[in-house]
């Protein structure tokens, strides 16, 4: 399913301009032709962050909650962020179609 349309994301835009412009100001410059990163708030207690291939940095709700300072949140960013630097999830990805058939 659709994030965006599965109602899970929050449309909070203080916190999310916040959000926003922590990563901005601590986040390394995305290569070239990479994508730009966003941050969404998910409706989950849950204290879990994620980043995806399009650039999205996903977290819920329970891990803003559970954080203590604004240098432990930008240090969840900037792990989030780097995964999309990486291209981690195109990485694995590849790695997943090569693997595939010995696996089945």
């Amino acid at each position: 399913a659709d994030l965006e349309q599965s109602g899970d994301l929050l449309e909070n835009e203080p916190l999310l301009g916040y959000l926003q412009s922590l990563i901005e100001s601590i986040g390394p410059p995305v290569r070239d032709g990479g994508p730009q990163l966003r941050v969404h708030l998910v409706a989950d207690s849950a204290r879990n962050a994620a980043a995806l291939a399009d650039g999205s940095l996903l977290l819920t709700l329970g891990m803003v909650a559970a954080v203590e300072s604004e240098a432990e949140l930008a240090m969840i960013l900037g792990h989030e962020a780097a995964h999309v630097i990486l291209r981690h999830a195109l990485v694995q990805a590849r790695y997943d179609g090569r693997t595939s058939s010995y696996v089945d």
